[in-house]
Order: C-alpha cells, then sequence, then structure tokens
C-alpha cells in the first residue's frame, strides 16, 4: 500500500536507515534512527548509533535540497531527456491520478492482439495490469472471483450481468493515422452503459458537462489547451495529406459537410433521423439554397476501407485531400450529423448545425435541427473542452506507452516524431493492417 498514510498517522517512526524516514520528517513525524543515513546526526531525528562522520545541523529544506535537486537528476518520463524536478513530480502525479481511475482490476475479453496491445498501457491500476481473456464469460468468472471487473470494447456487446463492466472508445485526440490502420490509439474513453456517441441514455461525458462546477483554474487551463490544439493544427487522425483550398464564387456561404461512416455505431445510436451523409447533404441544400456546399469524405473511405454510402448528389464539391482541420478553416459553417469535426470546429470558433444527438449539441452551443430534451445547460465553448479533452478521456504518451496530459500529447504529436523501427516490425505491421481491413470488410458487410 502507499506508506504515506501510515507515516501521517504515526506518532512516531523507528527506522535503521530507511527512505521512509525523511518522508516521515517532510511529514512532521517523530523519528528514530537506529543507523546513520543522510538525513540522521543533523538535529532533525532521534538517533540511537553514532554518527560516523561529524555531521552539522541543518534544517529540512537544506536536506531535501541538498539530497533532492542538488545531488538528483531527472529524466523525462517519455522522451529520457532531462528535465527537473517539478517536472519529473508532475508526471508523476499523471501516472498516479490516471491509474487509480482503473479501481479495480481489469478483464477483457474476446480481444484482438492488437486490439490487447492498444488497450492494455490504458487499463494498468493500482491492483495491476489488465487480463485478457478469451470469452466474456471467463472475463466475468475472473472478474467476480477477484472482485475485479470487465471491460468492453465500443457498444456491440451487452453489459455483463454477472460483474461490474466498464466500457472503452477512441477518444478525441486519437494519434497519427487511422485507427483502422493500426495506428496505436493516444487517447481512450472509459464509460458506463453509454459511451459518449452513444444518445440513448446518458454517457459519463454528458453527466459531467451537465453537472460539473467548472472551476475557475480548469477553465484557464481549457482556454490554454485549446489554443494549443489549434495553434499546433492538432486533430483527431493528424493524417499528412494536401489541402488545396477550393475557389469558390464571392459572397456564397461555404458549407462544410463532414463525411461519417455510415455504419459506425456513432450514426446507429446518436442520430435518430438524419442516417446517411447523402440524406445529410440534401438537408443542408433545404436549408442553405445558394451555400457553396463542400462534402469530406471521411479518412476511411477514401482509403477504401470502409463504406460512406451513395456520393452525395446536392453538394458543389466533393474532396477526399486534406486533414478535417484545414476544411474546418475553408469553411463558414460546419453541418453534421454526428462526426467529431463538429467539436473541433466549436473550439475553432466556427458556427456548427448538427442534424443528430453528438455529445456537444444541445447545450446552447450548436444549431439543433434535432431536438436534445434531456440537455438544457447552457454551457461555453471552455466548459465544452474541459469535459471532453481534460475531464473525461485517458491518455498516454506514444513514445513511452505512460500516461500523460492532453497538453503533452498535442506537444508530441505536433513534432511529428517517427520511431526508427526495423524491416520485420514494419512487415509485421503492413500484415496485420491487411487482416484488420479484412476483418473491418466482412463485419460492415454483414452489419
Amino acid at each position: 500500500m502507499n506508506p504515506w498514510p501510515l507515516i501521517e498517522n504515526a506518532d512516531a517512526v523507528y527506522t535503521i536507515s530507511s527512505h521512509l524516514g525523511f518522508e516521515a520528517l517532510m511529514a512532521g513525524s517523530k523519528v528514530h534512527c537506529f543507523g546513520a543515513t543522510f538525513y540522521s546526526h543533523c538535529g532533525l531525528t532521534e538517533d540511537h548509533a553514532a554518527p560516523g562522520l561529524a555531521r552539522s545541523r541543518r534544517s529540512l529544506e537544506q536536506l531535501f535540497h541538498a539530497a533532492y535537486i542538488d545531488y538528483s537528476h531527472y529524466l523525462d518520463l517519455h522522451d529520457r531527456k532531462p528535465v527537473d524536478i517539478e517536472t519529473a513530480l508532475d508526471q508523476l502525479l499523471v501516472v498516479r491520478d490516471q491509474r487509480s481511475r482503473i479501481e479495480k482490476r481489469v478483464y477483457t475479453s474476446g480481444l484482438s492482439p492488437w486490439k490487447r496491445k492498444a488497450m492494455t498501457p490504458f487499463l494498468i491500476g493500482p491492483e495491476g495490469p489488465p487480463v485478457h481473456c478469451r470469452s466474456l464469460a471467463a472475463a466475468e468468472d475472473q472478474a467476480l472471483i477477484s472482485g475485479g471487473q470487465v471491460a468492453l470494447w465500443g457498444v456491440a456487446k451487452p453489459m455483463p450481468s454477472r460483474a461490474p463492466a466498464i466500457r472503452f472508445e477512441d477518444g478525441f485526440i486519437r494519434s497519427r493515422g487511422l485507427g483502422v490502420n493500426l495506428s496505436l490509439p493516444c487517447s481512450l474513453a472509459m464509460d458506463g452503459e453509454h459511451v459518449y456517441f452513444d444518445a440513448r441514455g446518458e454517457s459519463a461525458l454528458e453527466h459531467i458537462l451537465a453537472t460539473h462546477p467548472f472551476p475557475d483554474e480548469l477553465l484557464a487551463r481549457s482556454r490554454a489547451l485549446i489554443d494549443l490544439v489549434v495553434t499546433r493544427g492538432v486533430s483527431k487522425y493528424n493524417l499528412k495529406t494536401v489541402f488545396e483550398a477550393p475557389v469558390t464564387p464571392l459572397g456564397r456561404l461555404k458549407i462544410l459537410a463532414p463525411g461519417q461512416v455510415e455504419k459506425d455505431a456513432s450514426i446507429r445510436y446518436g442520430s435518430p433521423d438524419v442516417k446517411t451523409n447523402h440524406e445529410l447533404v440534401a438537408r443542408i441544400r433545404k436549408l442553405y439554397p445558394d451555400a457553396f456546399i463542400a462534402y469530406k469524405e471521411h479518412p476511411d473511405v477514401t482509403a477504401g476501407l470502409r463504406s460512406g454510402g451513395i456520393r452525395p448528389v446536392d453538394a458543389d464539391l466533393i474532396v477526399t485531400q486534406g486533414d478535417i482541420k484545414h476544411w474546418i478553416a475553408w469553411a463558414d459553417r460546419i453541418e453534421t450529423m454526428t462526426s467529431l469535426a463538429g467539436f473541433e470546429a466549436l473550439i475553432r470558433d466556427k458556427p456548427v448545425g448538427v442534424h443528430g444527438m453528438p455529445f456537444y449539441a444541445g447545450w446552447g452551443l450548436t444549431d439543433d435541427r434535432f431536438p436534445v430534451s434531456r440537455r438544457g445547460r447552457p454551457l461555453t465553448i471552455d466548459k465544452l473542452a474541459a469535459a471532453t479533452l481534460i475531464l473525461y478521456p485517458l491518455y498516454v504518451h506514444p513514445l513511452s506507452g505512460m500516461p500523460c496530459t492532453p497538453e503533452a500529447l498535442v506537444e508530441e504529436i505536433a513534432l511529428n516524431r517517427s520511431m526508427p523501427t526495423s524491416a520485420w516490425t514494419r512487415f509485421k505491421a503492413w500484415l496485420a493492417q491487411s487482416i484488420n481491413r479484412t476483418a473491418v470488410r466482412i463485419r460492415d458487410s454483414g452489419a
């Protein structure tokens, strides 16, 4: 267990030379030493052994500075470059705080080898790393025996009835590259029965948005994070694609319609009315008959990996190139079903019309074409971003696989550093991608 509760509640601490003795001094405890250590015989401890060398009296602050700052060296948790003690402590706190959110040992069910690799860094908690089981029944059994919990991916499987469970899904600053191409995620959302895109019930994100007090310190951090995301040019997938702004007639309103994968759960469970890209663009044309509408195909569709349905006939332009952030910057407004592009547009101060029930609709920030009656609390962009990017997701750093802040992830993605890999590793990645693409096509054909 963490020794600090023991130290803080002890009347005195007795040690030979343990470092816990110095931590007890920092906690204000009375410390008895039966050996000689760096903090004994300096006037701070009750010493029961000879000092060896003569020592001068020192304050606690002097000893701390000598041991923790002058004597010690610290490395960045992720890129292993030298840092100061404050940075090292901040990083350790992030690890502790994120892993403490995994309150019980996690047992997964039926995950592919790649999905196990992707999820494991997020599922390490105080009770240890996750245990990957072959079936839901086996995961339930193990969770019941150990007092653990079952982890499910997405919303396809029902929650188990015999053991507590959590659901996981991709986060909002996911990676460099597409998930279908097996780019490892750097953020995941952890939830209960309903994840953030499942509007059939309240998700943990929706609960935060509806109830959290949002103190000023959090809002200041949220505003700084928004500015960082925008200035660094970071989005969900951060694809390296060429962008050429189209020439449009002067005076016409420029509308971006982000395409979606029509068989995705976000449309099935988050857009009760409009369910196809074709219908979305038709609705936009009725609302804005004179606008210039650019339909941006979803990257998975452009890559030939998933289906985007019938191409919209009411769009002035159908585009496949450019990261979504480029098209958001080009547009005067965005109209979408449930795409995350709507949220990315909001934090970039663009007006957004919503034809479904994404997590960011219903809070007074969007033009809601479909009513979201259970939401009504007026929010600001800073509050929306605080919940969505800071309070709700889990993050790991792409270099270390260790928990990190969203700010650290944004900075790393913006640096666009590449990790050296062997030819064998690249071949295995290509093979895994090919298998996964085939599996996705088979799954979509039967959905």
